[in-house]
C-alpha cells in the first residue's frame, strides 16, 4: 500500500513538472515561426534593457518606424506591460563569406509604443512551374528575409543557374517584395529566392534561346573541353546570315552579316540585349557556307 502511494505521488510530481515545462518548450519551438513582427508607432521611443537581478534602465532611442522587430518575450513592471524585441538574425552563409551570425540583445519597450504587423502579406501554393535563374546574384533562403526572426542562406544560386527548376509557392513579404519557393526536377527543395532573380520557362542556353524559332539552316560547333562555349551559324541557301558566339558566362555575341557593314549586339546572361552596333570593319565576306 505504501509503495502504491509513493508510485502515485511520483506520477503526480512528474505530471506537474511536465505542465510547467510545456509552455516553455512551446514558445521555444514556435519562436522562429512567427508570421508577424512589430514596428514603432513614432520615431522617438524609450528603450529599456532588463537584467534578471537589476531593475529596468531607460535609454532614449530614435528608431526608424519602418524597421521590423520580432517578439522574444513579454513582462510587466509596476503594472505596465513591456515587450521584449529583437532584430532579425541573418545567416549570410555565402554572400558575406560565411560571416558569423550577429546576435542582438533583447530590449524592452512599452507595449503601447509598438504595433503588430504581418511579415507575410500573402502566401499561396502555385502550380508546379518551370523557371530558371537569370543571375547568380541571389541565393536560396530557408525563409525570405524579414519574415522570420532567424533566417539563413542554404544554397548558392550559382550552383543551380544553368538548369531548369520548378516554383511551387509564392510569398509576398512586407519588407522585400515577392519570393518564390523553388525545387529541382528531382524534388530537392532549395528554399526561397527573390522573384526578380528568375525567368519563367525552362532553361535554354543562348544558342538554343536565339535560334528556337528560326527557319534558317543552323549549325553548331561545341568546344570539347569547355562545352558551354559554342559557335552557331544561321544560313539560307548556303549564304551565311548570322553568327552566334556563346561564352562560358551564358552570354552570346550575335553578328548579323550584311553586304555593306556587319552589325552585332550582345545577349547578356540575364537575357537583356545591348544596342545594335556596327562593326569597325567588314568582318565577313559574303562567302557561301560549305555543305
Amino acid at each position: 500500500m505504501v509503495k502504491h502511494r509513493l508510485f502515485k505521488k511520483n506520477i503526480i510530481s512528474i505530471g506537474v513538472i511536465c505542465l510547467y515545462l510545456l509552455p516553455i518548450v512551446s514558445v521555444s519551438a514556435n519562436s522562429n515561426f512567427q508570421k508577424y513582427g512589430y514596428v514603432f508607432k513614432s520615431t522617438r521611443s524609450v528603450k529599456y534593457s532588463r537584467h534578471l537581478s537589476t531593475p529596468l534602465i531607460t535609454k532614449v532611442m530614435h528608431p526608424h518606424t519602418k524597421d521590423l522587430y520580432f517578439k522574444n518575450r513579454e513582462t510587466t513592471h509596476r503594472g505596465v506591460k513591456y515587450i521584449g524585441l529583437q532584430r532579425q538574425v541573418v545567416g549570410w552563409t555565402f554572400t558575406k563569406g560565411h560571416a558569423r551570425r550577429k546576435t542582438f540583445r533583447t530590449f524592452y519597450v512599452r507595449r503601447s509604443a509598438v504595433k503588430k504587423v504581418k511579415t507575410v502579406l500573402a502566401q499561396t501554393s502555385i502550380k508546379k512551374t518551370p523557371v530558371n535563374l537569370k543571375s547568380s546574384q541571389y541565393n536560396f533562403w530557408t525563409y525570405p528575409r524579414g519574415t522570420r526572426q532567424s533566417v539563413k542562406e542554404q544554397y548558392r544560386g550559382s550552383t543551380y543557374r544553368f538548369r531548369t527548376l520548378y516554383a511551387t509557392e509564392k510569398m509576398h513579404t512586407r519588407l522585400h517584395g515577392t519570393f518564390i519557393k523553388v525545387q529541382t526536377a528531382s524534388g530537392k527543395k532549395l528554399g526561397w529566392i527573390y522573384q526578380g532573380a528568375v525567368l519563367s520557362g525552362r532553361y535554354l542556353d543562348p544558342v538554343a534561346y536565339l535560334t528556337r524559332n528560326t527557319q534558317l539552316t543552323k549549325r553548331v560547333w561545341v568546344n570539347k573541353k569547355k562545352p558551354r562555349i559554342k559557335v552557331a551559324s544561321l544560313s539560307q541557301d548556303n549564304q551565311l546570315k548570322t553568327l552566334i558566339v556563346q561564352g562560358e558566362d551564358n552570354s552570346a555575341t550575335v553578328i548579323t552579316i550584311d553586304p555593306v557593314r556587319d552589325t552585332y549586339y550582345v545577349l547578356e546572361s540575364n537575357r537583356t540585349r545591348t544596342k545594335v552596333k556596327k562593326t569597325s570593319i567588314k568582318c565577313y565576306s559574303p562567302l557561301k557556307v560549305d555543305r
